[in-house]
């Protein structure tokens, strides 16, 4: 990300070393100031950096919500967001004294370690095998968003706790894997496919091993647990806010598309032709890691056991689904990045191609280009209008 900043587009790492981001007043002031100081914050990292500082303390009473005041329409409120990556940034930056930027890079960083050293544990490798573990690690890290596992957003956190949830199935640790997949659950929307992967995972075992009724309680008590995130948030938007689903509401407002299956069923040509084209070419890794998971998912799931097996297919699913319904408007803004949370995507790549170096060697070349020639350089350039000019690409939107 330094090399990106510095060689393409003259930028250091940190523009501002003493002044960190801060509101000058945060009832009324949408944006914090130098909240993009940092190479790795771009994009949404100001609505949450805004989040860790101010939460939802300055949006408006719920009683002067209404038709006529909608709750987005304060810049005090970013209720277009989910808020669990941000307050686990803010509590990071309370506890050590630091900076909310670097202490959500921080968090970012951490989950981004934790990921690849349980990516690499025992339950994997036996898997998959050590080879192919390792290999399809690889091909995470060279994958053309990768980018995101060094910067100011929520995939690092996201990514962390979904295969968290998995070790915590495979070794039986039913009550842990489901606080993690409802942590999930808040902090991003496709956060919910972990959430919903787990609690099919653990259906389907009980089915299996038909254990006494009262265990089955539990589990069942267990599964609406693996939402808890999701469920906390909807019960705060609807009593705060007079409306559960203010989240979906909001990003309709300020992106100008809504979740659509019907578009995603019968899409717009023009939106799918300029996602193709136009950098970053989201539509074009959607289709590729399509038939990528085609390909290996098979020789990729024989080795997990039924509830590993279970919970990868439907994170999977889940995470394209969700990812392309809700972004098929908007020509799959953003889909390069959602496709991080589909791990089993890198674990089918991996099995397509263990044995053939020659298939290994010009993925991570055309990876690893579009990475550094398209993708990161996009990602850094957005912190600046128009600065994407000097990345040579024309963005979809």
């Amino acid at each position: 990300m330094a090399g990106i900043g510095a060689e393409r587009l003259s930028l250091p790492f940190n523009s501002a070393p003493g002044d960190a981001p801060a509101f000058a007043d945060p009832a009324t002031h949408p944006v914090p100031a130098h909240w993009n100081r940092l190479i790795t914050s771009s994009w949404d990292s100001q609505h949450y950096i805004a989040l860790a500082l101010r939460g939802y303390e300055y949006c408006a009473p719920r009683v002067e919500l209404g038709p006529g005041h909608l709750p987005d329409d304060d810049p005090g409120c970013e209720v277009n967001f989910f808020p669990g990556y941000a307050f686990v940034g803010g509590w990071v930056a309370f506890v050590f004294r630091a900076p909310v930027d670097y202490a959500l890079l921080g968090v970012s960083l951490a989950c981004s370690w934790l990921l690849m050293f349980l990516w690499t544990g025992k339950e994997m490798r036996e898997a998959l095998g050590s080879g192919a573990a390792w290999l399809s690690l690889l091909y995470l890290n060279a994958f053309t968003s990768a980018y995101s596992l060094a910067t100011v957003q929520t995939e690092p956190l996201a990514m962390c706790l979904a295969m968290a949830t998995f070790v915590s199935i495979e070794r039986r640790w039913y009550l842990l894997g489901a606080l993690a997949a409802g942590a999930c659950s808040i902090v991003r929307p496709t956060g919910i496919a972990t959430s919903l992967a787990f609690a099919l995972a653990l259906l389907v075992m009980t089915v299996r091993d038909r254990p006494a009724v009262q265990i089955i309680w539990r589990r069942a008590g267990l599964m609406a647990l693996s939402g808890w995130g999701l469920i906390a948030f909807l019960l705060f938007c609807q009593i705060r806010f007079g409306d559960a689903l203010v989240y979906v509401h909001a990003r309709a407002r300020y992106y100008h598309c809504s979740p659509s299956l019907l578009s995603l069923l019968h899409p717009s040509y023009r939106v799918i032709a300029r996602s193709i084209w136009a950098g970053p070419n989201e539509a074009v890794w959607l289709a590729t890691a399509l038939v990528w998971f085609a390909l290996g998912h098979r020789s990729a799931m024989s080795g997990f056991r039924l509830g590993g097996k279970v919970f990868w297919y439907m994170l999977f699913v889940t995470t394209v689904g969700v990812g392309a319904i809700s972004q098929v408007e908007c020509g799959f803004s953003g889909m390069s990045r959602y496709l991080l949370l589909a791990l089993p995507l890198f674990f089918a790549i991996a099995a397509a191609t263990k044995d053939k170096p020659l298939a290994i060697a010009f993925w991570l070349v055309a990876s690893l280009g579009h990475y550094w020639a398209v993708n990161a350089c996009y990602y850094v350039s957005g912190k600046i209008p128009r600065l994407w000019e000097k990345c040579a690409i024309q963005p979809a939107s």
